[in-house]
């Protein structure tokens, strides 16, 4: 999962990054840090996410194609 689409995830659910730390079992620091791509979403962490939230590999998959039409041009 890249930091980008974990973003997205968090503002369209309106979750602050505090919120999701505490989903994810981890600091707000740690999301900062993923979300500004100074540390990278480790498998373990994305396996959290996918629990957290109900997610499997297709729900991913639909949640990358969203994510890639909500971006526009930068």
């Amino acid at each position: 999962m890249s930091p980008e689409l974990l973003r997205t995830f968090r503002v369209t659910r309106k979750m602050t990054q505090a919120e999701l730390a505490n989903k994810l079992g981890c600091s707000t620091q740690m999301i900062a840090l993923i979300e500004r791509q100074e540390r990278r979403f480790t498998e373990r962490m994305a396996n959290r996410f996918m629990i957290a939230f109900n997610l499997d590999e297709k729900k991913l998959q639909e949640l990358r194609k969203l994510r890639e039409a909500i971006v526009f041009d930068e």
